[in-house]
């Protein structure tokens, strides 16, 4: 979100550490294959607990995005201030430097793994088509549900399919003056739509629905 945007901070705040948590302590026993008893955190007070939950945190995160994306976005795209293609590169510049940076952190774990042990240290798809999806975001929801190349970074990819269905329901309400009011409406608008593909969406927009009630 650009400087001096109306930001909630606090619950942007949680949002961030809900991130942290489920990047680096959540995913983390996936990628490495550490779970359960096997995690470095496992037995920990607090921190096992964070770990063990991470995927209601995953929830909370996407819950939260929906919120503040609300927010911010809603006034300025129902009144054609923000176009689709600002919308969108605000979006790409905030989140493809921290995902193309971890790809290139996984690329060098994979190369160290193959290196060391003559395998991949995890099973994924790591085809041509897999890393291009990744290049472009696309990586998971879009064509398929399998993990592949960068496993942690799918979030990125549901996130741009929800900041898209965003976009074109504002545009829907304003366009053909559908009333939205009703917030149970817009979630099974947005959720319906995608829930096929990943109940992230879902979680999102509840978010949407809590910041326009």
């Amino acid at each position: 979100m650009d400087k001096g945007e109306t930001r909630l901070k606090p619950i942007d705040s949680i949002r961030g550490i809900s991130a942290v948590v489920v990047a680096c302590m959540f995913h983390y026993q996936f990628v490495f294959d550490v779970i359960g008893e096997r995690h470095p955190l496992h037995g920990v007070p607090i921190l096992w607990t964070l770990t063990y939950y991470g995927g209601a945190l995953v929830e909370l995160f996407f819950i939260i995005s929906g919120l503040l994306t609300y927010k911010v976005y809603y006034r300025s795209i129902y009144s054609y201030k923000t176009s689709f293609k600002e919308f969108v590169l605000k979006k790409v510049l905030r989140l493809f430097p921290m995902m193309y940076l971890a790809h290139i952190l996984m690329a060098g774990m994979q190369w160290i793994s193959l290196a060391i042990t003559g395998t991949q240290f995890r099973g994924y798809n790591q085809d041509g088509v897999h890393f291009l999806y990744n290049l472009l975001g696309l990586q998971y929801a879009w064509f398929d549900l399998v993990e592949n190349f960068n496993q942690a970074s799918w979030y990125i990819s549901v996130l741009l399919m929800c900041f898209l269905l965003f976009f074109l329901l504002c545009r829907i309400q304003r366009k053909w003056d559908i009333d939205f009011s009703n917030a149970g409406q817009e979630v099974g608008i947005g959720g319906g739509i995608s829930y096929c593909f990943t109940g992230r969406i879902f979680s999102f927009s509840d978010g949407l629905a809590i910041c326009h009630t």
